[in-house]
Parts: C-alpha cells; sequence; structure tokens
C-alpha cells in the first residue's frame, strides 16, 4: 500500500520524468521505486552516518535504462540503425561495467574483502589501458620535473593508479543524495558535447531521473555497482577528452576535486591514526556538513539532500559551467589555481565538528 506522500512525490517524479525525456525517464523512474522496495540490497540504518535504511541498486534502475533507451534508439533513429550501435561507446565502456560488477557483489551481500575488490578494479584498468593506449597521455604539464614524470611507463603507471584510485574516491561520495550522480553527469555533458553519442545521452537522462529520485525519496543509493561503474566511466571519459583536447590537466582535476581531495584526507587520516587505509567512518566532509545543516533544523532527508546538491553544484556544476559557457576556458592554465582554491575550501569544509563518528562499513 503506498502511502498519499509517497503518492504525491511519485506523481511529482512521474511529471518530471516526461518532461525529460518521456518513456526513458519514466522506465528509469519504475526500475527506481521497484528497486527501492526490494529486501534485497537495503544497507541498515544511518550506515553512513545520514539517512535512514535505503536500497544500494541505483546503478541497476540506471544501467536498465541506458541499456533499454541504448537498444530501443537502434529503432527510432535512422542514422544509428544503419551505424553500428557498437560506434556509439568508446571502448572502454564494457571495462567500466566489468568492475561495476565487483561492487554488485557487495551490493547483493556476496562480501568481498577491499582488497580483492582494490586488485580486481586494478587489473580491469590495467586490461583497458592496454587495451586503449590512446587514453595514455604522450606528455602532462607538471610544476616540476616534468621529463621525468613524462616518462612512458610512469604514465602508464599514473593513469592506472589514479582511476583505481578515483574509483574508490567516487564510492565514498555516495551517501550524500544526488553528490555523486551531479559529479558524473558534469562529466558526461562534456562527452556527449564531444561525441555526441547516444549512449552518453541516454546516461545522462537516466542519472537525472536517479538524481531526482534520490534527492526527492532518499530511498534509493547508487550502491557498489553504480558508484564503481559511473566513477570508473568518469575518469576514463576525462583521460579520453585530455588526449583527446586542448583541455589543462587541472581543468579536469578540478571537474573531480571533491571525490579526490576527499580519499586522500581521509587516508592520510586513516594513516595518521595507524587504522587501516580500508577501515571506514562517517568523518568525510558530506557527513560533516549534513549534520551541521541537520543541527539547522531540517530533517533527515532535506539535509542530506541538501548537503549532496551544495556539494555537487559547487565542486562540480561551477566548473564545467565555466567551461562550457566560455567564461573560463578548458585550455587555461589558471585551472591549476582553480584547483587549489577548491582543496583549500574542502580542507575547510573537513574542519566541521561533528558530535559523533561512528565507524561503519563503506
Amino acid at each position: 500500500m503506498i502511502e498519499s506522500e509517497d503518492t504525491t512525490v511519485l506523481l511529482l517524479l512521474a511529471f518530471m520524468a516526461t518532461i525529460v525525456r518521456g518513456l526513458l525517464g519514466l522506465v528509469v523512474l519504475l526500475m527506481l521505486y521497484l528497486l527501492s522496495n526490494l529486501a534485497l540490497g537495503k544497507d541498515q540504518k544511518n550506515k553512513h552516518g545520514i539517512g535512514e535504511e535505503v536500497s544500494r541498486f541505483g546503478g541497476i534502475a540506471i544501467f536498465i535504462g541506458v541499456l533499454a533507451y541504448f537498444i530501443s534508439s537502434s529503432f527510432w533513429f535512422e542514422d544509428v540503425a544503419h551505424g553500428a550501435l557498437v560506434e556509439n561507446l568508446r571502448g572502454y565502456e564494457p571495462f567500466a561495467l566489468a568492475v561495476g560488477v565487483v561492487g554488485l557483489c557487495e551490493d547483493c551481500k556476496f562480501s568481498i574483502k577491499p582488497r580483492t575488490r582494490l586488485f580486481l578494479a586494478l587489473i580491469a584498468i590495467i586490461i583497458v589501458a592496454l587495451n586503449n593506449p590512446e587514453l595514455i597521455p604522450k606528455r602532462v604539464e607538471f610544476w616540476f620535473a616534468d621529463d621525468f614524470f613524462n616518462h612512458p611507463a610512469l604514465l602508464f603507471m599514473g593513469v592506472v593508479i589514479i582511476v583505481v584510485g578515483f574509483i574508490n574516491a567516487g564510492n565514498i561520495s555516495d551517501g550524500a543524495n544526488g553528490l555523486l550522480a551531479i559529479n558524473a553527469m558534469s562529466v558526461f555533458v562534456l562527452m556527449y558535447l564531444q561525441a555526441s553519442s547516444v549512449f552518453y545521452f541516454s546516461l545522462l537522462v537516466s542519472l537525472g531521473v536517479f538524481s531526482m529520485y534520490n534527492i526527492l525519496s532518499g530511498r534509493i543509493f547508487l550502491g557498489d555497482f553504480g558508484s564503481y561503474t559511473l566513477s570508473a566511466l568518469m575518469a576514463l571519459c576525462c583521460l579520453d577528452l585530455y588526449v583527446s583536447t586542448n583541455a589543462s590537466v587541472w581543468f579536469f582535476a578540478s571537474l573531480l576535486s571533491y571525490p579526490c581531495t576527499e580519499i586522500v584526507r581521509v587516508m592520510i587520516n586513516r594513516a595518521l591514526k595507524h587504522k587501516s587505509p580500508f577501515s571506514a567512518d562517517n568523518s568525510h566532509v558530506h557527513n560533516k556538513l549534513y549534520e551541521a545543516i541537520n543541527r539547522k533544523g531540517l530533517n533527515t532527508l532535506a539535509a542530506n539532500s541538501l548537503t549532496g546538491i551544495l556539494l555537487g553544484v559547487c565542486f562540480s556544476v561551477v566548473p564545467v559551467t565555466l567551461a562550457v559557457t566560455g567564461l573560463l576556458s578548458w585550455e587555461e592554465e589558471i585551472w591549476g589555481i582553480y584547483f587549489l582554491f577548491s582543496v583549500l575550501v574542502h580542507l575547510l569544509l573537513s574542519r566541521i565538528k561533528v558530535s559523533v563518528t561512528d565507524p561503519q562499513t563503506i
């Protein structure tokens, strides 16, 4: 039995989804509703320090929506039908999905040790780098030891480490409503503008519907499948855009600054406390900001959603908007200063005092 409050939210979401992209939006919305009501894949209350008992299957709903639109588009659009659907892919998307499958095991309660997950992700990304050598930059601008760091072997190793690190960084962000989805949409907007791919268009629509449902209801997260897949794809897309354009590496550092800064900050803190880097707690910036907002009188859902929106907009939407509108070209070296400013803001937010930090499993 659906409560009246749930009915109102669902009607609002249905209306918004229809405006966004008709049938695809409704398919994703239906999957989100059905999956959020499954007993399987539910996290215990306050696992991340914020929110109630929620489903981890948001990534599955997005995958189903993208797959449905991607396949059906061959019947709707003549140009896609005559040109193979695989031409809408860049070649690394299946590997991002393979990384996501590792996370799906965790979502379905088939627990895999963190070190094993890290190793499997590492293997997948090494294969991606070997299979797609064009993703390895020929040269990257560094502020010091430029020739040393631009050795091909070091660039290869650097790409693998950065992508694997970002996969884990993105997973950390999946706790504040809308945060990782907004980060992902910011990257995929750039990818769609560059490639005009049906795949990235369907991703944007599906993520848009997910974000609305996640922010308004708080009943479903991306889960490890969603966060692993999207994070891997985001990192690979940024590499693709970097090597195929004249964009500054610091632009992409700015665009992905929240998860990257957060994972470095957290791992340093854990090392200083002689804790395992795979241990978990609720001391993330989004946890702290949530508690600060919650103390101002907002309820759990509103505080959690406002946290995700604020962080997503400040750290991802602003830089991509500046780049797309041409207010600050993504080729400018001044993005290095912008990135440092983003890190400073992040560190200032990390100083927010919280009342409790309960160790949990991320």
